[in-house]
């Protein structure tokens, strides 16, 4: 709810990708706490601040071309603040399958899938760090295994950000730009109520 009131009334003309990273980034400091949100700002905010200045982007940029290498820097100043990695059930589980399948791979929705594996992953996890890791083992093993909530939170965001773009007819191309560089701000904001409904 705090990203949909972040970007809902706003008198920005033109908004580009950079400054969404970074209002969402902000929005996270304020509306999330514990170490999960801080994962989140680090890694928005590292993100934003590797992606080329809007004046040295083409308009033809497409996302995929645009957000590989800046996600892998975000990932890597991520890790120089938290020891969590594959295998220690956090939401770190689902980032670095998704940053990695995104690097390689030239589809969103495969990408989200790896996101979507790496936390199922986690249901037969011992918690290593954070708060499951206080909780007893056997409260995580009955019905096969919970998933990390952390992970999970991570692949829903994910999947709404490929069923947004592929429920506004990028579904042959999920790589598209969900901004695209130089777009009138009320057109965005037009896009993302269509796909949010």
């Amino acid at each position: 709810m705090g990203l949909v009131k972040e970007f809902q009334h706003d008198d920005v003309e033109f908004l580009d990708i950079g400054q969404i990273f970074r209002r969402t980034a902000t929005t996270a400091e304020r509306s999330m706490g514990g170490t999960s949100g801080a994962i989140y700002v680090i890694f928005l905010n590292a993100v934003a601040n590797s992606l080329p200045d809007q004046a040295l982007a083409k308009p033809s940029t497409n996302l995929s071309g645009l957000i590989r290498t800046p996600l892998q820097r975000g990932l890597d100043e991520l890790c120089r603040y938290t020891p969590a990695c594959i295998g220690h059930r956090t939401l770190m589980d689902a980032l670095i399958p998704f940053v990695r399948a995104y690097a390689s791979e030239p589809s969103l929705r495969d990408a989200v899938l790896e996101a979507r594996k790496g936390a199922e992953c986690t249901r037969q996890m011992t918690a290593m760090l954070g708060r499951a890791s206080y909780v007893g083992r056997d409260r995580f093993n009955e019905e096969g295994g919970i998933p990390d909530p952390r992970a999970l939170g991570m692949v829903s965001i994910l999947r709404g950000v490929e069923a947004a773009l592929r429920k506004n007819g990028d579904s042959a191309r999920l790589d598209l730009a969900l901004v695209r560089f130089g777009e009138p701000w009320n057109a965005i904001q037009n896009r993302l109520s269509v796909a949010l409904r």
